[in-house]
């Protein structure tokens, strides 16, 4: 289940994430355009395990990437 975010709980969300990985792609959500991203990690065996699924509308991609690089770099 991919949960809707505005952008300040992303914000929020990548700041306390730091620098884990988070990987982004284009979904559609009750037929609207969104930019979903999760936050994963790599068990015990190497294999990548996705805990949480997170998604924002489309319109908000540039301000999603932005604060994901800020806490990135």
């Amino acid at each position: 289940m991919v949960r809707k975010l505005d952008i300040e709980t992303v914000k929020s969300k990548a700041v306390e994430w730091g620098t884990s990985v988070i990987e982004i792609s284009h979904t559609k959500i009750d037929g609207k355009d969104m930019i979903s991203f999760a936050k994963f990690y790599k068990d015990s065996s190497g294999q990548r395990k996705f805990p949480k699924s997170f998604a924002v509308p489309f319109g908000l991609r540039d301000q999603l990437v932005e604060a994901i690089n800020a806490v990135s770099e």
